[in-house]
């Protein structure tokens, strides 16, 4: 087998190296920095703009972050057509290296937008295997995987698989019941808010598709609690391009700079569309409302709200229904001791050979992550 690894950032290169240095003998490994000044890239000059299929994705997320340029739409169709243009140059650019170096396989870093989006694009297009790589959900860990990262990952969808899994390879025992939650939580609801432009809002959101519509519908689905005395306590995200506090509602407030935890602790639920934020929460045991695609959204471990109404029911849900330990206990147990690689990739000096051992079995494709695709497309998962 032959992979390779494309990294455009100097310390993912280096990461990178260490990775193809480290190979078992079965495999050839390499790693292209990017583009060069050479002749595949003289022929790649030569094409008329092709749409690969996140164009759309890609402007929305420019017209975020940078609203007034976009304003001036003369200005605004002509970036995006330059746009199109090196992306396109980037496609066939990389469709050619690969053919040419008869690359069986790419690892490349999350794979969701450009440029990564399109050098993994011109990969399908060559039928190569590709491992999507992103940091670790758990400290001290790593994202490897073979279909896509954050929502778009290969864990199973099931909470009941997590459970069964926990019951088979139960070093200690799970509990068997919700317990409710010891610290005594305050009559709020915690909403962090996120980068309206990232990926994960603008890429795995249905129906709600910024930060203030996710305060309106939080809004109306929790207006009975409001009426009652209870609070939403906000939080913008600290690199947020633009601000939602011109947001005014009764019982709703936002809060500064502090430990993100703190609001957690106290909190009765948390609501996010997708944020990192309700996968501490869920460590935390506390109750989440996720309105987005999630990793940890997943009926039984947390509560899916798919539109205004299930909003308001899985709020209730959440604020009045005690923590389900045993499903949390299970699921990260498997993210543990299954899904993430050990070792966090940004300390590449600290690896350990248990890192790159774990790694190239999930790359080749020889772990319990295989198996569990395998049985999948048979049915049994």
């Amino acid at each position: 087998m032959k992979i390779c690894f494309v990294s455009l950032s100097r310390k993912r290169k280096r990461y990178f190296t260490l990775l193809a240095d480290s190979a078992p003998k079965e495999c050839e490994a390499s790693v292209i920095p990017g583009i060069r000044l050479d002749f595949t890239l003289l022929k790649s000059l030569f094409h008329f703009p092709k749409r690969l299929g996140f164009e759309e994705i890609h402007a929305r997320r420019q017209v975020i972050n940078y609203p007034a340029l976009h304003k001036f739409k003369p200005l605004s169709a002509l970036l995006r057509a330059i746009d199109a243009y090196v992306e396109t140059v980037r496609y066939y650019y990389f469709k050619s290296l690969f053919m040419q170096q008869q690359c069986d396989a790419l690892g490349i870093w999350n794979g969701q937008k450009p440029p990564y989006s399109t050098i993994a694009k011109a990969a399908m297009d060559c039928a190569m295997q590709i491992t999507y790589f992103e940091n670790g959900g758990l400290p001290d860990t790593t994202t490897a995987d073979n279909k896509g990262v954050n929502a778009w990952n290969s864990l199973p969808r099931n909470i009941d698989f997590y459970l069964q899994y926990a019951s088979d390879n139960s070093k200690s025992p799970v509990s068997e019941e919700p317990k409710a939650i010891e610290n005594a939580s305050q009559s709020y609801i915690f909403v962090p808010l996120q980068v309206e432009s990232d990926t994960q809002v603008v890429l795995q959101t249905t129906w709600v598709k910024s930060n203030i519509a996710l305060l309106e519908a939080v809004a109306e689905a929790f207006r009975p609690y409001i009426e009652k005395g209870w609070k939403v306590l906000v939080k913008e995200h600290p690199k947020a391009r633009t601000s939602s506090k011109d947001f005014q509602h009764n019982g709703f407030e936002f809060v500064g700079s502090g430990d993100v935890a703190t609001y957690i602790k106290d909190a009765s639920a948390v609501v996010t569309i997708n944020s990192t934020v309700g996968l501490e929460a869920l460590q935390m045991n506390k109750n989440v409302v996720v309105v987005g695609n999630a990793l940890y959204g997943i009926e039984g471990l947390s509560f899916v709200a798919t539109n205004p109404l299930t909003l308001k029911s899985a709020i209730d849900s959440a604020v009045t229904l005690p923590f389900d330990t045993a499903a949390k206990e299970a699921f990260f147990r498997f993210l543990d001791e299954v899904y993430y690689i050990p070792g966090d990739w940004r300390r590449f000096d600290e690896l350990e050979e248990i890192h790159f051992r774990a790694l190239w079995m999930r790359i080749l494709k020889q772990d319990m992550m295989a198996k569990l695709a395998n049985d999948k497309a048979e049915g049994s998962v």
